[in-house]
């Protein structure tokens, strides 16, 4: 009981939910793509469903007088459509035999009802009957169908009727509910949207990233021009929502969106070309253009293969490299997210940090900024 979690949190749950996924993908086609996927499945079974209700629907066809022959109740009701038998049971199924004249010819059948109701005991089912003056010998009107006059009904049946009675409308309202949540993130990143001014809004598409170190999976990354806008929506965002949260949630938005800031905060001087040495000596000559592409890059090459996880790397700040300013990053020992940094100035160490190199990116950013800095103040003298 302890454990169970209350409505506000469920919702506040949702919220941050909608926020974390407008935040990083408001401003692209990737809301819009979800919900496409989400609901062209749901419409085209909808729409199956739907044919195939209308396609049996009666309604349209023509009274004709019937005789009741037999009824009773039956435990099962088979279909015999086009895809083989179909039966449902056990239940209480009313069940009729009538007859009918066309052109001086009698004709007989049990299909009285397109779908039958499956009703709670036999009475009830024998009361159905009886509620519709189906009783043995008497003569009721049948509806005869125009462009087969060998088909009859006793009970004619509308497309909404079949699919309740079927139980498809139970079915698609839970099919539909699947694309509640594509629905709620296009909202959410929708609303984000709308907080820039209408000539500003601009959508991008993702950009597709290959060729990583060590052969790492490609991934699909946002525009830099799209980051920005979601920085700036998301300050606006989170203005507007600030009547509403407590200060810790206020405070917890503000430093979600400082890290999005900081992740796609420019290199000064635009996009910089840097080098690194591996533990093995080997010198590696990468470009970025932001911090977040620097600090990722770099956890790429200090990762290293799976059968080959480098100890430790140096980022050269100034091209003096070794001699210069630089940052040293290892590990703390085998398995672990712990990594700890030191800055030289040629053989001077100036600093020392440990951290976690994945739940810390925010903190090792700022390090490598203010080294960075330092750097190219290095390179001025």
């Amino acid at each position: 009981m302890g454990n169970e979690r209350t409505p506000l949190e469920i919702l506040n749950d949702i919220r941050d939910y909608g926020f974390g996924f407008a935040s990083r993908f408001a401003f692209t086609n990737v809301p819009r793509n979800l919900m496409i996927i989400f609901v062209v499945p749901t419409a085209l079974v909808f729409w199956w469903v739907l044919g195939n209700s209308l396609d049996l629907e009666n309604t349209d066809w023509e009274p004709v007088e019937a005789e009741i022959i037999d009824t009773g109740v039956s435990s099962y009701w088979c279909d015999d459509g086009e895809y083989g038998s179909d039966c449902e049971g056990p239940g209480h199924f009313p069940t009729v035999r009538f007859s009918w004249e066309i052109g001086g010819q009698k004709l007989v059948s049990s299909d009285y009802i397109t779908y039958p109701p499956n009703l709670s005991s036999d009475s009830k089912a024998e009361q159905w009957l009886e509620n519709r003056g189906i009783i043995i010998g008497a003569n009721i009107t049948g509806f005869v169908n125009p462009d087969d006059n060998s088909e009859a009904v006793l009970v004619r049946q509308s497309w909404v009727e079949i699919m309740t009675v079927r139980g498809d409308d139970d079915w698609l309202w839970c099919c539909s509910l699947c694309s509640l949540p594509a629905l709620f993130l296009l909202v959410s990143a929708r609303r984000m949207e709308w907080t820039i001014p209408r000539k500003r809004r601009k959508r991008y598409k993702l950009v597709y990233v290959k060729d990583r170190p060590y052969g790492r999976p490609s991934s699909w990354e946002v525009p830099m021009e799209a980051r920005e806008l979601q920085i700036e929506a998301s300050k606006n965002r989170l203005k507007s929502m600030s009547g509403s949260l407590s200060e810790g949630d206020f405070d917890s938005y503000a430093n979600r969106i400082s890290d999005m800031e900081l992740m796609a905060a420019q290199l000064e001087g635009g996009t910089r070309s840097f080098t690194i040495m591996l533990s093995n000596r080997e010198e590696v000559n990468f470009e970025v253009g932001t911090y977040g592409e620097l600090i990722y890059t770099l956890k790429d090459y200090l990762e290293g293969k799976e059968d080959d996880i480098r100890t430790s790397v140096v980022l050269f700040l100034d091209e003096s490299k070794a001699e210069g300013r630089l940052l040293e990053f290892k590990f703390n020992g085998e398995y672990t997210a712990r990594v700890t940094i030191k800055e030289y100035l040629g053989n001077d160490l100036i600093k020392t940090k440990s951290l976690n190199i994945y739940s810390e990116e925010v903190v090792l950013m700022e390090i490598i900024r203010k080294a960075s800095q330092n750097g190219e103040k290095t390179d001025d003298k």
